[in-house]
C-alpha cells in the first residue's frame, strides 16, 4: 500500500494548479489577443482573480474556468457586474448547469457581434 502524506498531496495540488495556470495563460494567448498585451504575472494575476469570480456562477471547471477568462479578455473584468450578463448566468431559462449558461452568453456574444459586422459590411459580400 502506498501512502501519501499531506505535505505530498498539498505538493501535488499546487503543481497541479501551476500546470493548469501555464496551460490557461498559453491557450489564451492564441485565442484573447489582449492577453498578448499583458505580462504573464499580469495575466496570471488576472486568471487568479476571476476564477475566484467564476466561482461565484457556479463554474468550476478548467473548460467553464478558461472559458470565463476568455469571456473576460474579450469584454472587461467587470462583466459580471452588469445585470444581463449576471441575469442570464443565474437563469436556468439558459441552461441548467452553470457551464451551459456560460457557453449560451458565449454563442449571444458572438451572434451579436456577427451580426454588427455584417451590418457594418466587413464580411465579403457576393455581390
Amino acid at each position: 500500500m502506498i501512502v501519501i502524506s499531506k505535505h505530498q498531496m498539498q505538493a501535488l495540488a499546487a503543481d497541479a494548479h501551476q500546470r493548469f495556470c501555464a496551460d490557461l495563460m498559453a491557450w489564451l494567448r492564441r485565442q484573447a489577443p489582449r492577453s498578448n498585451r499583458m505580462d504573464d504575472a499580469t495575466l496570471l494575476s488576472l486568471i487568479e482573480r476571476q476564477r475566484e469570480n467564476a466561482a461565484e456562477y457556479g463554474l468550476y471547471t478548467r473548460r467553464e474556468i478558461a472559458k470565463w477568462c476568455y469571456l473576460v479578455l474579450i469584454t472587461s473584468e467587470d462583466v459580471a457586474s452588469t445585470s444581463p450578463v449576471s441575469d442570464m448566468l443565474r437563469d436556468t431559462f439558459w441552461g441548467s448547469r452553470p457551464g451551459e449558461r456560460l457557453d449560451n452568453l458565449l454563442r449571444q456574444l458572438a451572434q451579436r457581434a456577427d451580426r454588427r459586422n455584417r451590418s457594418k459590411g466587413d464580411f465579403n459580400d457576393a455581390s
